[in-house]
């Protein structure tokens, strides 16, 4: 093992490719001069005090060999993130100033926009005998603030004062030159780097990463944090990232074209299902519509059915009750003959004279009857007039004379009640209205505890609908003032109104407010202000203002404007006195009068100044509740005694009516002689005395009357009998005349179908008769009547709530809306859409996100996550090439190290491990249905949602992005110290737990090494000629112990390394064995740098010079 260690660590002084010469013009404070430092491939030592330039030239050479993207300025002194740029040291920035306009910090320059910069490093092999000399130029091409930059590599020794003096703004000379030089010119660094990585031996551009990560290594800490920062590569997983985020883009679009479609689909089946149902619900209108309109033909033709069965039966009873009339008939006239006979005897034997007092008293008889009723229904209109009835002719004229007398009285009484009945009711009527506004608006004022009218409270939610603001974002005026002094309040209230009743609005809420107002009818009257932040200062007012009378509600956004508003427009003196009032220039009385310009006076009365129903200030409405309440109390009370005697006078009217037609009846054309009845009474009495005794004197008369009264009775008695058969033939006849007539004029109506008495046969009530159709029909009418007002009022509820929900879904989704129609007829185009959604758009948004899914988002993540393993493979394989060298390096005599990954416990890490690993689970043979698609897709989302930067935690998450995707922080890192001969171990380290200072960077040290001579091909024998051996390390091993620091500079000798220490002079005992030159950097007053380079000998020659 020792001769393989002799072997592989040879002493080769100057192998390799080393930096002999390294020069600088025009970079950061090192200004106007070439600036060299001088190496000659020997170890070399960089100081000076601090601020004084090193840290500036270890830029200088990390600029040369790191790509400037992987470039962090001055990171070894500990500056922040981006705190030097290339354009500060091209401009040769030295310090800030404050801005006196701005007061924000600019930076001071030692250069302008049109000089350039140049950095120049030659590299030498002694054993090839090559030189390699790398240069860069920077200039300005334009004032966006970057420089643009020209790459040069060339196998000659250049120098800045010989290749690229005067360098002007056109670069064609300067590139023939170089060309002339042999140099080979590129115009980026990735072809740079490539080039001269290829003529110095350097196999991997990692090898320059670690380089850098060299340059800025401070004192170790943790042995995993060292091995991640300065061994191990951070791995470039952003364009993945990126990648993913973007195919994850789409994938959320599919899935929201899925979650969008579903939605839709949410939303409409509803609507369609009530679609359906409002058209069974029509349906069933319509179809009992139509049983509604066969009532009357089917009706009509059970009635021609009824009365033809009717007709047949009347028929029949016609024909027997003739034949009975026929019998009747001919014994009446049987009894007549015989009747005629006794006449004819009688009137043989002296009858005539009684025949004659027989007409004679018929004729009284009907005469007295006739009059009697007549004077009884005179007697009777009498008394209803409350008048006498007359005796005589002559009382009956003076009768009438009164009569007409108390017509006219009653004519008047009523024109005037008339006239008084129409000024009552409109005094009733104002005296409703008043209850009705009152009860109104009481009804108003307790759902709310504004003051302000209920109709300017409808305009206002109107509008915060319309914006979608709430109503106290848009508060009125006068919901945020109040009067604090009662005796001012009425005049206030007055004065305020107009200005109480403005609404507020922010002016972040204008556009939106003015744009609503603008297109909407508002059906009112509405006026607003734009509300913006008034000037600072606080209003000034007279004491005896109104303005401090008034009170801003606490808590108000609005208090500031409403102070400043209400001062401006209010400041008016209240005056107690007339003559204080007639003396100021703005003032106002209890009563209302306004002076508001010296000259202008106002006093509105159109209201009554205390009328609380007028009043809008305040937030609270108790007030104006109570006085409402008063007022509703007196109105109803008006409103009853109005009405009471309303009703007493239609009454009285009444009467007057009905007296006014009793004695229009009493005033109708009559004589005394239609009255006198009892005239007629005593001659009929006399009549029939005459007629007895006529037949008392003769018994041959007296026989005869007898037989003549039997007779009499006979013929009465068959006179009825045919009476009553003829009435029976007669009413047969008219009822047979009526149904055939009837017959006749139904058959003129349209017939009922036989769809129709299908229909209407099963609603037929049980024994219907012809006299029972009307009532039949109409009870069925009204019973189809009410289902079809049931089955309207269904249609009409579901039609309402179908428009809204097509308005809600027009709403949610306008652009698909916008070409239908919010109407009941309009549904077929939202159930065709729903039919589309189901059987196209559905399936093929479903379709596209899984396979958006599967295809692309599911193969990207297994991508990301297979070079996230690649990467982890990567870094285990780089730790075994490690550990190979480590092998080669003795750490104490019989020892070396070796480095142990192990996977870290870390949260974070091992959720992120987990979470891609459900990812890519069941990615082929996985199911294939929603549930699967939707877990899948969330999975993605939780890591993606992450990596992109959630909402209100895009630091958070940045910083686990930074953490979970480099692969570095998937590993802890222990170092196991082993013996050479049996490969035992001797020591474990844990995060070089429990170690000293001291032993944690020889540790540090090791592995740093045996990192270097992998990258940089050192191990593997003699006779490795074509090498890159330079390293800087910037203030390490200033920073470390003294044995730790002999450790590492003992260290890389071994490896044949040449060093660059950048570091203060406090070590410089123990690096001085180890170099050959020093550079020392100081300022020129602090605004310039310089350096000068000094040999050993040199610089011990100055020290002893100056040694006292």
């Amino acid at each position: 093992m020792t001769d393989m260690m002799e072997l592989d660590l040879y002493d080769a002084a100057n192998s390799g490719f080393r930096l002999h010469r390294l020069e600088i013009f025009n970079w950061g404070t090192f200004h106007e001069r070439v600036w060299t430092l001088d190496l000659d491939g020997d170890n070399a030592l960089v100081t000076g005090n601090i601020g004084s330039g090193k840290s500036t030239l270890v830029d200088a050479i990390t600029t040369l060999l790191v790509p400037p993207s992987k470039v962090s300025y001055n990171k070894a002194a500990g500056a922040e993130h981006r705190e030097r740029t290339v354009s500060s040291y091209v401009h040769g920035h030295f310090k800030s100033e404050r801005s006196e306009t701005t007061g924000t910090a600019k930076p001071v320059a030692l250069r302008g926009a049109g000089s350039y910069s140049v950095l120049l490093a030659r590299f030498f092999n002694v054993a090839l005998q090559q030189t390699v000399t790398l240069a860069q130029v920077f200039w300005f091409a334009d004032r966006s603030g970057k420089p643009s930059r020209l790459y040069a590599v060339c196998d000659e020794p250049l120098s800045i004062a010989s290749d690229f003096a005067d360098v002007g703004p056109d670069l064609a000379r300067l590139r023939r030159h170089l060309r002339d030089r042999q140099a080979t010119l590129h115009d980026s660094f990735n072809k740079y780097a490539a080039d001269f990585r290829r003529r110095m031996g350097i196999a991997h551009p990692q090898a320059l990463e670690l380089f850098h990560q060299t340059v800025s290594m401070k004192s170790v800490g943790n042995l995993t944090d060292f091995v991640r920062t300065h061994m191990l590569e951070p791995p470039d997983v952003s364009e993945r990232i990126t990648s993913l985020i973007e195919h994850f883009q789409d994938l959320t679009k599919a899935h929201d074209a899925v979650v969008d479609a579903r939605r839709q689909v949410q939303a409409l089946t509803p609507l369609v299902e009530k679609l359906d149902q409002c058209e069974t619900a029509a349906g069933q209108a319509g179809a009992k519509r139509e049983v509604r309109e066969a009532l009357t033909p089917y009706f009509t033709s059970r009635k021609i059915e009824l009365l033809d069965t009717r007709i047949e039966r009347t028929g029949t009873d016609r024909a027997a009750l003739l034949e009975r009339r026929v019998r009747a008939e001919q014994h009446l006239r049987d009894i007549e003959r015989e009747e005629h006979d006794l006449h004819t005897a009688i009137r043989d034997n002296g009858g005539e004279r009684i025949m004659a007092l027989e007409s004679d008293i018929a004729d009284l008889s009907a005469s007295r009857d006739r009059k009697k009723v007549e004077h009884g229904q005179y007697v009777g209109l009498c008394e209803q007039v409350g008048v006498a009835p007359a005796t005589d002719e002559q009382t009956l004229s003076d009768q009438r004379r009164m009569l007409h007398d108390l017509q006219e009285q009653l004519t008047g009484d009523k024109t005037r009640m008339e006239n008084e009945a129409t000024e009552r009711a409109v005094t009733l009527r104002d005296a409703q209205n008043r209850l009705d506004e009152v009860e109104a608006e009481l009804k108003g004022l307790a759902d709310r505890s504004s003051s302000i009218d209920q109709q300017m409270i409808t305009i206002r939610t109107l509008l915060c609908q319309g914006v979608g603001l709430e109503d106290t974002d848009i508060p009125f005026a006068g919901e945020l003032l109040r009067v604090t002094d009662a005796a001012w309040e009425p005049a206030a209230e007055r004065l305020l109104r107009g200005f109480a009743l403005s609404l507020l609005v922010r002016d972040e809420n204008y556009a939106d407010v003015a744009d609503w107002v603008d297109r909407t009818n508002l059906r009112g009257r509405v006026v607003y202000f734009r509300v913006r932040e008034p000037a600072p200062g606080q209003p000034v007012s007279d004491p005896r203002s109104l303005v401090h009378r008034l009170e801003v509600r606490p808590g108000t956004p609005f208090s500031r404007w409403l102070d400043a508003e209400v001062t401006r427009r209010f400041d008016l003196v209240c005056a107690t006195t007339p003559q204080e009032f007639r003396a100021e220039r703005r003032a106002i009385t209890r009563n209302g009068q306004i002076k508001s310009g010296g000259e202008r006076h106002e006093k509105d009365d159109r209201r009554t100044l205390g009328d609380r129903r007028w009043f809008v200030l305040g937030w609270d409405n108790t007030a104006k509740r109570k006085a409402l309440e008063q007022q509703r109390v007196q109105a109803s009370g008006l409103v009853a005694t109005w009405q009471a005697e309303q009703q007493a006078l239609r009454s009285a009217m009444h009467g007057i009516d009905v007296r006014s037609q009793q004695v229009f009846a009493l005033l109708q054309p009559r004589t005394w002689a239609a009255l006198d009845w009892r005239s007629d009474a005593t001659r009929l009495e006399s009549v029939r005395e005459q007629l007895r005794d006529l037949r008392e004197a003769d018994d041959t008369l007296r026989g005869l009357n007898t037989q003549l009264e039997q007779v009499q009775q006979q013929r009465t008695a068959a006179r009825a009998q045919f009476s009553s058969l003829d009435q029976r033939l007669g009413d047969l006849n008219g009822r047979l005349e009526r149904d055939e007539s009837m017959v006749q004029e139904l058959r003129l109506l349209p017939a009922a179908t036989e769809e129709q008495r299908a229909a209407v046969a099963s609603l037929e009530p049980a024994a219907l008769r012809v006299e029972s159709c009307d009532s039949a029909e109409r009870t069925i009418r009204l019973e189809l009547q009410a289902e079809i007002d049931k089955l309207d009022e269904r249609f009409k509820r579901l039609s309402s709530g179908i428009v809204a929900a097509m308005g809600e879904f027009g709403n949610a989704w306008p652009l698909l809306a916008q070409e239908m129609d919010v109407a009941v007829e309009a549904g077929h185009e939202y159930r065709s859409l729903l039919q589309r959604l189901l059987a196209d758009d559905l399936p093929r948004f479903e379709a596209d996100f899984k396979k958006a899914l599967n295809t692309q988002a599911i193969r990207e993540v297994v991508g990301f996550r297979t070079a996230l393993e690649t990467a982890r493979e990567e870094i285990k394989r780089r730790v075994a090439d490690i550990n190979r060298s480590l092998h080669d390096i003795p750490y104490q005599p019989q020892t070396y190290i070796r480095l142990e990954p192990t996977p870290t416990t870390d949260a974070d890490v091992r959720d992120f491990r987990s979470q891609l690993t459900a990812c890519t689970e069941d990615t082929v043979t996985g199911s294939g249905d929603d549930q699967y698609s939707e877990a899948k897709f969330l999975q993605v989302k939780q890591i993606v949602s992450r990596l992109q930067g959630r909402d209100g935690r895009t630091e958070q998450d940045r910083r686990w992005t930074a953490k979970v995707t480099d692969v570095r922080n998937w590993f802890t890192f222990a170092a196991s110290e082993r013996r050479i001969e049996d490969d035992s171990e001797h020591e474990h380290y844990t995060d070089s737990g429990g170690k000293s200072g001291g032993q944690k960077e020889k540790l540090a040290y090791t592995i740093l090494a045996a990192s270097l001579a992998y990258q940089f091909g050192l191990v593997g024998g003699r006779g490795q000629t074509r090498t890159f051996r330079f390293v800087v390390i910037d203030e390490a091993f200033g920073r470390g112990s003294d044995d730790s620091a002999q450790f590492g500079l003992e260290l890389f000798r071994r490896l044949d390394l040449q060093l660059l220490v950048v570091t203060p002079l406090q070590k410089i005992h123990i690096i001085e064995p180890y170099v050959a030159h020093v550079g020392f950097v100081h300022t020129d007053g602090g605004t310039t740098s310089k350096l000068r380079t000094l040999t050993m000998a040199q610089y011990h020659e100055g020290r002893l010079r100056h040694t006292p």
